[in-house]
């Protein structure tokens, strides 16, 4: 028998939901790709896909704040993202 490790499963699931952010935000930063990457992101995080891979994160999605994140400037963005790194790494 396997035994399957629940944290280890939500820290994979969130690391794949950061990277996926990850990437919207470094299309966002592109002025010409900004209303077709939130649009993207939009769709994603709306769909089934998007939001069974918070669920396996253990983290309920709000779009807009998720939207908001994927808008901020890359530098911040980066130190938001090392600092939930973080957090799911205590």
């Amino acid at each position: 028998m396997t035994d399957i490790n629940a944290a280890a499963c939500r820290a994979m699931w969130s690391a794949v939901l950061l990277a996926v952010m990850d990437d919207y935000n470094r299309d966002w930063q592109r002025p010409d790709m900004r209303h077709a990457t939130i649009c993207r992101a939009r769709s994603y995080f709306a769909s089934q896909d998007g939001r069974q891979v918070a669920a396996m994160a253990g983290i309920e999605v709000n779009i807009d704040a998720a939207l908001a994140a994927i808008a901020l400037p890359r530098r911040e963005w980066k130190l938001r993202a090392s600092r939930i790194e973080e957090s799911r790494a205590a």
